[in-house]
């Protein structure tokens, strides 16, 4: 009776093994799974901001129109906000679709473009002489007021 016992202990024993070996992978699996989705989840977050960033003159642009329609009326303020978190994932594909598009034309006019001359090769000493000569520096300083410390504004 003692070798069933044993036989019987030790096939539990595996048996709870296997058991607690599954449980193991499948939690592991289901962590691994949450991290993976919270990454990707990052990545699209990121893809919507960049370029909400790099056209942050044409976002600020329809701010400004939907805080102009506020001042107009409440209620079409309230439309256009509800219009722009409507338009906003189109909106946001717009914009990534332009910037990707504004990338690779400046890649491909770049590459159109050949050198020409040794200074296109090797820039020399030209180049600090030339953004010299762009510099536009006042011929005559600004008047400051010594009473105070600000600058004077332009009226």
């Amino acid at each position: 009776m003692t070798l069933e016992n044993d036989k019987n202990s030790t096939s539990n024993a595996k048996l709870l093994g296997i058991v607690v070996l599954i449980v193991t992978l499948v939690v592991l699996g289901i962590w691994l799974y949450s991290i993976i989705k919270w990454i990707i989840y990052g990545f699209i977050a990121l893809l919507i901001i960049i370029p909400l960033f790099l056209n942050r003159k044409m976002v600020s642009a329809i701010i400004t129109y939907i805080s102009g329609l506020y001042k107009k009326h409440t209620a079409l303020g309230v439309l256009g906000t509800l219009g722009a978190i409507i338009a906003f994932l189109p909106f946001s594909a717009f914009l990534v679709l332009k910037t990707i598009w504004e990338n690779l034309s400046s890649r491909n006019s770049k590459k159109k473009t050949k050198a020409t001359s040794l200074d296109d090769v090797m820039p020399s000493d030209n180049i600090l002489l030339n953004t010299e000569e762009q510099l536009q520096l006042p011929e005559e300083p600004l008047p400051q007021d010594i009473d105070t410390k600000f600058p004077p504004t332009e009226q």
